[in-house]
This record gives C-alpha cells, structure tokens and sequence, in this order.
C-alpha cells in the first residue's frame, strides 16, 4: 500500500510548490549569510549566529521535504504544506518579537503583527478543515467496534 495517490485526485496547485520551494531557497540562503558574517559585526546583532544558521537550515531542510512531497503527489503533501507555514509564520513572529532593537523595527511590529496572524488563518483553516474530515471519515467507517 503506498501513499502516493494517483494524477487524477491530487493536484496540487503551482503556487504552493513556487513560495514553498522560495522559502526554502531563502532560507538556505540565510543559513548561508548567518556563516558569513564577521565576527566584529556578529556581535552587534541580537540573534545569535549559531542561532540564525540552525534556524536556516532546519526550514530550508523542511520546506525541501514538503516541497518534495508535493512534486511527488503524497497524499499528506498539502497537509504538510499548511503545518509548514503555520509553523514558520509562528516561528518569524517569535523571531520578531524576541530579537527586536531598532526603533523602526520596534514602530511597525504591532503591524507584522496583525499581518502575521491574518496569515496564519490559511493554513490554519486548512489544518482544521483536514482534521475535521478525518474525523468524520473515521466515525463514519462501516466497521465498529463492539463493547
């Protein structure tokens, strides 16, 4: 039994395979940038460096894996997809809130704040919805167990 469902009942849309395959291709290229900094520049930025490497290569490894998982048509491909961002959207909107020093930075997070949040209401919904249906497929099964 496999995973994989057929051409026909999933089709996952190009937009999502594009921005998930950006995100990984910019992550990586933070994880880059986080190694090159110079050590007399690396001790005036509030995010450790260590910190910013890591970070960039666990979401670029991830969203490699789902956009992957995409291109080969798995059946929890979209779901995966939408776990993703939800997480990155948390993860940039603790990023923000923890490591913040510029005033202007400082001015406009109430802002990307609120952006944030409309944002992760996609991926969310999506998340739910799919549970919701799972659920229902599972109390709906014609096979129950007896007590």
């Amino acid at each position: 039994m496999t995973d994989v469902t057929s051409s026909t009942t999933f089709r996952a849309p190009r937009w999502l395979i594009m921005l998930t395959a950006f995100l990984a291709l910019m992550q990586a290229g933070s994880a880059i940038r986080a190694v090159q900094i110079p050590p007399e520049l690396a001790a005036l930025v509030s995010l450790p460096i260590a910190l910013d490497f890591a970070a960039g290569v666990i979401w670029a490894v991830l969203a490699a894996l789902v956009v992957a998982m995409i291109i080969q048509r798995h059946s929890a491909a979209r779901l995966g997809a939408a776990w993703l961002w939800a997480g990155y959207l948390v993860y940039a909107a603790l990023r923000w809130l923890l490591f913040v020093r510029a005033d202007y930075d400082a001015n406009r997070l109430p802002l990307l704040l609120v952006i944030m949040v409309l944002l992760l209401f996609a991926p969310l919904a999506y998340i739910l919805r799919s549970s919701k249906k799972h659920t229902l497929l599972v109390d709906e099964s014609p096979v129950r167990r007896k007590l």
